[in-house]
């Protein structure tokens, strides 16, 4: 045993030993909490809600679509595989029209967006004319 354990009294060692006790209870009561807390945030109803757009408009759940898409990868390839089991040349040639839609939607807003900036006038004072 190492000198400071051996300088501890009974009564010090009791109170560190209750110490640990207490700590380790915390650390299970908020992993309890956690995975609670997991456990409510992977429902389907708040998967659906995070996922879903507030409009609920077709280009904003596609947005929405993309942008899982690219935080799981795996499930655009599910979703290829289910689009081409079910309807199809003519499924895939709607979801190509689709993206091809949103695309060319995000195009022309991005446009838009940039003629709407302001561009400062100068104006001619007396001195200038």
């Amino acid at each position: 045993m190492s000198t400071k354990q051996e300088s501890m009294s009974a009564q010090e060692r009791a109170v560190r030993i209750e110490l640990l006790r207490v700590r380790a209870s915390l650390e299970r009561q908020s992993m309890s909490s956690q995975i609670h807390s997991l456990g409510d945030d992977l429902s389907p109803g708040n998967l659906w809600n995070s996922v879903k757009p507030s409009g609920l408009s077709m280009g904003g759940m596609v947005t929405s679509a993309l942008s899982l898409s690219r935080r799981y990868p795996f499930l655009l390839s599910g979703a290829s595989a289910v689009i081409s089991s079910f309807g199809g040349r003519w499924m895939r040639l709607g979801a190509l029209a689709l993206g091809a839609w949103k695309l060319y939607d995000s195009s022309k807003a991005s446009r838009e967006k940039a003629r709407r900036v302001l561009v400062p006038v100068r104006r001619k004072t007396d001195t200038e004319v």
